[in-house]
């Protein structure tokens, strides 16, 4: 990805890949299910963790945008992509761990249960 970059850049790009290679891992399991309803159990937290990756990737490239400049605003860019690659991207790996076990919990739960 960007480590070339250096700085927070390369550290975010290292990260972004790590979860970018879960996801391929994760949708490879989920499409070799063998049963769509198994693959669509979770979807809603397969789209949530994908969506993350793309506002990851969003922020990297916003983060290399501002390069070295530190006004203000540049300086909020920085501190944002600082804080979503601290506090949101982390949460994908646990997404990514209950998608990973084919979990059928939704599938259990009946109508008379409600």
């Amino acid at each position: 990805m960007t480590t070339a970059a250096g700085g927070d850049a390369a550290g975010f790009a290292a990260d972004l890949e790590v979860a970018l290679d879960r996801l391929a891992v994760v949708t490879a399991r989920l499409h070799g299910a063998g049963d769509p309803a198994v693959t669509l159990a979770n979807a809603t937290v397969y789209l949530e963790a994908t969506g993350h990756l793309v506002v990851a990737w969003m922020w990297l490239e916003q983060l290399l945008a501002v390069g070295a400049r530190s006004d203000p605003f540049y300086a909020g860019k920085r501190q944002a992509a600082r804080y979503f690659f601290g506090f949101e991207l982390p949460k994908v790996a646990v997404q990514f761990d209950l998608l990973d076990r084919l979990d059928v919990t939704t599938l259990e739960m009946r109508p008379d249960w409600f």
